[in-house]
């Protein structure tokens, strides 16, 4: 009888508000504007991390929300600049 090499997994996350993870739906500009606004930043901070992902193409949204806080540094910056 042949040996099992390998097993398939999937394994989802659930948010800590019960509903999905936010990478479970395919990424779009206006998902991640939302992301970054309900975030606790100043609303300045905010519009400068908006203006940084309006930058990015969609097949590289989800590498900016990776990084997120690395953005977040620039947009400070940014803000604090204006």
């Amino acid at each position: 009888m042949p040996e099992a090499n390998r097993i398939n997994l999937g394994m989802g996350v659930i948010g800590e508000d019960g509903k999905s993870a936010f990478f479970d739906k395919p990424l779009t500009l206006e998902r991640v504007h939302n992301w970054i606004r309900r975030h606790d930043i100043e609303e300045s901070v905010a519009e400068e991390a908006i203006l940084l992902v309006n930058k990015y193409p969609n097949s590289a949204l989800g590498s900016f929300v990776k990084n997120f806080d690395i953005h977040l540094v620039k947009a400070r910056e940014n803000a604090q600049k204006r």
